[in-house]
């Protein structure tokens, strides 16, 4: 593969690791990117480039949803919401063509 999109940024540094380890090049020879925009991603090199998720806005939409849900309970939980992210652009993604 060219590039691999992980599920979290853990897994993303592991396997960015796992792979050095085999000879790869990160992001040379495969990119790799993450989720989730821990410190520790944007601190070893390459820097993980990475979805960074609002852990705030998150935190507060759901307890404002807990809330809601005590003093008017319900008998179905249809509510859906997005949380926008910011993306990291790191070093681990190679630059793309529509990039230059």
């Amino acid at each position: 593969p060219e590039v691999y999109i992980c599920g979290n940024d853990w897994t993303a540094l592991q396997l960015a690791a796992a792979l050095q380890l085999l000879g790869y090049r990160i992001p040379e020879d495969i990119s790799i990117a993450g989720y989730d925009g821990i410190t520790i991603a944007k601190i070893l090199e390459p820097k993980l480039t990475t979805l960074c998720q609002d852990t705030v806005a998150i935190g507060r939409i759901a307890a404002e949803k807990l809330i809601d849900l005590i003093e008017n309970p319900k008998t179905t939980m249809i509510d859906k919401f997005t949380v926008d992210g910011t993306l990291f652009k790191g070093a681990s993604v190679k630059q793309l063509l529509s990039d230059k």
